[in-house]
């Protein structure tokens, strides 16, 4: 370069508005950070993967990359790319809780699809001669394959039976008097939902039009309509996404521990709601946010608990 460039880095800065699903993803994160660290002993050309401690905490790392991204994305109140990563999140918990009621048998239905999918791509690339897979791996495959030659299956069932193996024990888990929602209604207020809003479509695209309330016109300025309780949903939904998971560890795993993921429940519970209803004291200072609550804030959610019976 002949001459310098210069370079302008602009990024959103939290405000008061964020610092509670911030909070609660802090919270939750910190709890999934030791379940998603192993080590296995193994041999040369061993396929780890195949091995479910690995991938239980492999699938916990992308819960929790996945997460702390979205995390990234709530300074912006960006609700078409936080519905699409908390989409993922979603599609990520329901694997791991169904694999997680059976292993043995349910592991290798997930790796097939895996497996067979690497193995077309094999042969599409072979056509051009080239070569994806050693023939060493594409042989384990195929063995693989010929073995287990069932699959996981679609997403909806999937989320329904994963109800039928943890629910009650996930809502009897979580701290009294919280009702955990079940994978099935994630399902049905994320993944399907939000495909509209992943995908191209009128309803993604409609958001940054813009339309006049004086008379038939509209415009687009590349800026997306705004509303503070619809833009942060995702955020919160991926919240209560990965606690499932978290919980479903705790019940096979012993970790994080059932008091730890209680205490981190009651936290994001108590966060929400203050936030909720606006009663949280939220100050900025040198080293970051401070969160208190307004003075009669115990008193008001009590009478508003009263009143809704």
């Amino acid at each position: 370069m002949s001459e310098p460039l210069s370079l302008r880095v602009g990024y959103p800065v939290p405000t008061e508005q964020h610092a509670a699903v911030l909070l609660s993803i802090e919270t939750v994160l910190e709890l999934a950070g030791p379940l998603a660290e192993v080590r296995v002993p193994g041999e040369p050309g061993a396929v780890f993967l195949e091995d479910w401690q690995v991938t239980r905490a492999a699938l916990m790392a992308r819960m929790a990359s996945t997460l702390r991204h979205i995390s990234y994305l709530v300074p912006s109140m960006s609700r078409l790319d936080g519905a699409a990563l908390c989409r993922t999140l979603v599609d990520h918990v329901i694997h791991y809780a169904w694999i997680s009621a059976d292993p043995p048998a349910r592991l290798p239905r997930f790796l097939r699809k895996t497996y067979n999918s690497a193995l077309s791509k094999h042969a599409r690339w072979a056509e051009r001669g080239e070569t994806l897979l050693t023939p060493e791996l594409h042989a384990h495959y195929t063995a693989f394959i010929a073995t287990h030659p069932e699959g996981p299956g679609k997403l909806r069932p999937m989320a329904a039976t994963v109800d039928t193996n943890w629910l009650n024990d996930v809502r009897a888990a979580a701290p009294a008097p919280l009702q955990m929602v079940s994978m099935s209604e994630l399902y049905e207020w994320v993944y399907d939902p939000f495909a509209d809003l992943d995908h191209p479509s009128a309803a993604a695209l409609q958001s940054f039009v813009h339309l006049d309330p004086n008379g038939p016109a509209a415009w687009v300025d590349g800026e997306p309509e705004r509303d503070a309780v619809t833009d942060m949903r995702p955020f919160w939904l991926a919240v209560w996404a990965i606690i499932w998971a978290l919980t479903v560890a705790e019940l096979t795993q012993g970790r994080p521990g059932r008091s730890a993921l209680q205490a981190a429940i009651q936290r994001v519970r108590a966060l929400r709601e203050y936030d909720r209803h606006g009663l949280l004291d939220v100050r900025t200072t040198a080293d970051g946010m401070v969160i208190g609550l307004v003075a009669d804030a115990d008193e008001q959610i009590a009478a508003i608990t009263r009143a809704n019976g």
